[in-house]
């Protein structure tokens, strides 16, 4: 086969770059962007607060208001808190954009853009894609303690009351341990039926010394 016959199949260019070292043709464009285009600067929001801010010439397309197209973005919003330009910025924008193509192989071609906050983003913006294929790439989480229990204040009830198995399988990838008694006790209060299946089947370490489930006011208990 020639080397324009295996050039014209992305497929096989994609299986055959993902062996080389350095950025991928088909995502050097946001390398670039990034290191030309895009500008960083923090500005004050009040008179106590400043907010790290990336300045996107082309736009992008906003979450929360898929018509209109945003020519800033607080780092906030792509789980970037540092007060300096942050090179994850381009995996990041990425998983924010929904492009699950770019992300992956951004993540692949450059592992250390590759962060449990670009995984924990996809969760929380509910790209189940993307977070499957950043935890295979990265797998479990290594932050500290401290990071994951910020999760279990906000990522982990969210998937929670998805009731979404899928969902939960990849979060259990990323957090393989260490699940809290007071994720199942949630799910039996809510009624969250596929969770609570999946929580105490497959996360021997939730239930307490007081069993949680007799102290559900539904007929969950009966039915695990």
């Amino acid at each position: 086969m020639s080397i324009a016959a295996v050039l014209s199949q992305p497929p096989l260019v994609a299986r055959i770059t993902t062996f080389q070292d350095g950025v991928f043709a088909d995502v050097q464009s946001r390398f670039i962007e990034f290191h030309c285009s895009v500008r960083f600067a923090m500005r004050w929001v009040d008179p106590c607060w400043c907010l790290g801010v990336y300045d996107v010439p082309r736009g992008v397309r906003s979450r929360l208001a898929p018509h209109d197209v945003l020519w800033s973005l607080p780092g906030s919003d792509v789980h970037l808190f540092s007060n300096a330009r942050d090179p994850r910025f381009i995996l990041h924008v990425a998983i924010y954009e929904g492009d699950a193509d770019a992300a992956t192989r951004i993540a692949r071609c450059c592992p250390h853009l590759l962060s449990d906050a670009a995984i924990g983003m996809a969760l929380e913006l509910d790209e189940i894609n993307i977070a499957a294929s950043l935890v295979h790439l990265h797998g479990p989480c290594s932050g500290d303690s401290e990071w994951i229990e910020s999760l279990g204040r906000s990522l982990v009830p969210h998937i929670i009351r998805r009731g979404s198995v899928p969902y939960l399988e990849v979060l259990r990838a990323f957090l393989p341990t260490a699940w809290l008694t007071k994720w199942l006790r949630f799910t039996i209060k809510y009624h969250i039926l596929p969770s609570a299946f999946y929580i105490y089947t497959f996360c021997p370490e939730t239930p307490g010394d007081d069993d949680p489930l007799i102290y559900a006011r539904t007929s969950l208990p009966e039915t695990l």
